[in-house]
């Protein structure tokens, strides 16, 4: 019984990233999950700020004490990859999930972090009504900031913290989501050991040429048709699941 996180940080353009990448993982330290939780965090090794991050979780502060990463219930898994193959998620959202044997994979982006009962919620609701029907689910609502100066100030003000760090939850507001955009793409175990993301397609587990951070959003779309294919995909109620509001975003960036 178990979670499977995959998710994806560059911040050598965007600094922003790393520090979502920080509330992200504290997020996984301080809000507990009654079954045990895996983070492969896909990343390119010359992206000092994103491995900064890595290495400050190998030794968090927990009062006055020092905690190793395998902290208890949570494992983190750093999954390093060359530019061109990072910047294609599908490539690493691929690599991530082979030989593992979660019962759930939530693939996610690097600006989710996951609230008080958020995993437990998840679990309960899949162990009781849909381990065995769907492929593909998302929740229904996220708490999103307020605004993007809201999430422009708070990650310029804590872009050098070097501990656990969660954003104020009263500057979220709620947000409906009508499908299972790449943050929110949470499958069935068995569904994606089978099938992969996107495995054996030419064009989607080809890497970036154009050295552009996660260009599009196609291969989002791509799988969701691929799961559609394959069985259910339905919403769920998912408590507390969070998104970070930024201004800049890499693929709108000019390389």
């Amino acid at each position: 019984m178990s979670i499977h996180i995959v998710t994806h940080a560059y911040a050598a353009k965007l600094p922003q990233y790393a520090v979502f990448l920080r509330v992200q993982l504290s997020s996984l330290l301080l809000c507990k999950c009654d079954v045990p939780v895996r983070i492969t965090v896909c990343y390119n090794p010359a992206d000092c700020r994103t491995v900064e991050v890595l290495e400050d979780f190998r030794y968090i502060h927990a009062g006055a004490k020092r905690m190793n990463p395998s902290y208890p219930g949570v494992t983190l898994i750093p999954l390093p990859l060359d530019v061109a193959s990072l910047f294609r998620r599908c490539i690493g959202r691929d690599l991530a999930v082979k030989g593992m044997e979660d019962d759930i994979f939530w693939l996610t982006d690097v600006d989710y972090f996951f609230g008080a009962d958020c995993l437990n919620s998840l679990w309960a609701t899949w162990n009781k009504e849909l381990s065995n029907l769907p492929v593909l689910l998302w929740p229904k609502q996220v708490r999103i900031h307020k605004d993007h100066d809201t999430g422009e100030e708070f990650w310029r003000h804590n872009q050098w913290a070097r501990n656990v760090l969660l954003p104020d939850l009263s500057q979220f507001v709620y947000k409906s989501y009508a499908r299972a955009i790449g943050g929110v793409q949470i499958v069935n175990g068995e569904y994606i050991r089978e099938h992969g993301y996107l495995r054996g397609n030419r064009r989607w587990q080809r890497p970036r040429t154009d050295d552009k951070p996660f260009g599009d959003f196609q291969d989002d779309i791509a799988f969701r048709r691929t799961c559609t294919y394959h069985g259910a995909i339905h919403a769920i109620e998912i408590s507390n699941v969070f998104r970070m509001r930024h201004r800049e975003v890499t693929y709108r960036m000019a390389y």
